[in-house]
């Protein structure tokens, strides 16, 4: 049997080693912490799955793009009206398919701007996204700790949205894409 006097002292040890590494860690908290900036948070707009996401979506509308700027470029205008228009106007020729939904399963947005001219096309676009959170306006990004809900907006081949690691090069004329 173990002398009951080292016992104690091994359980005393064990207590005092407990409380001191509590002690160090609340320290560590408590003079650390307000100064610096974990990439960790509970944002659901944040991390890398909304950052593809981001990618992904800002890709998409960058291909629709540089098929309303050949289309443009082939007929002087850009389709006039909604997304029916813009299927009927691009598919086939332009593109193989038009994207419903943005990678948060939402629906694109396709809009002409200006007014409609006599040949029946339009003098602009916008395509856009509203990024993760759904809701327009959001115009939240920060950098490596970054939440991605900014809305995605192309609006006449001009990016208007400040979640620029998004922002796609409009592709040139070439073969019908394919998503």
């Amino acid at each position: 049997m173990a002398n009951p006097s080292k016992l104690a002292s091994r359980i005393l040890g064990c207590l005092v080693s407990t409380v001191v590494i509590g002690v160090f860690l609340f320290a560590a908290a408590v003079f650390v912490g307000p100064g610096f900036d974990l990439p960790v948070t509970m944002d659901p707009c944040a991390g890398g799955m909304q950052r593809a996401k981001g990618k992904r979506t800002g890709a998409d509308i960058a291909i629709v793009a540089g098929a309303l700027e050949c289309f443009r470029k082939d007929r002087g205008g850009y389709p006039a009206g909604d997304r029916g228009a813009l299927q009927g106007a691009l598919v086939p020729r332009y593109l193989q398919e038009i994207p419903r939904t943005d990678a948060w399963k939402r629906p694109y947005i396709f809009t002409s701007l200006g007014p409609v001219q006599q040949n029946g096309l339009s003098a602009g676009y916008l395509i856009g996204s509203l990024g993760c959170d759904g809701r327009s306006g959001s115009e939240r990004y920060s950098g490596v700790a970054a939440t991605y809900a900014a809305d995605l907006l192309l609006v006449n081949g001009s990016w208007q949205t400040v979640a620029q690691p998004f922002a796609r090069p409009i592709p040139l004329c070439q073969q019908p894409q394919r998503f």
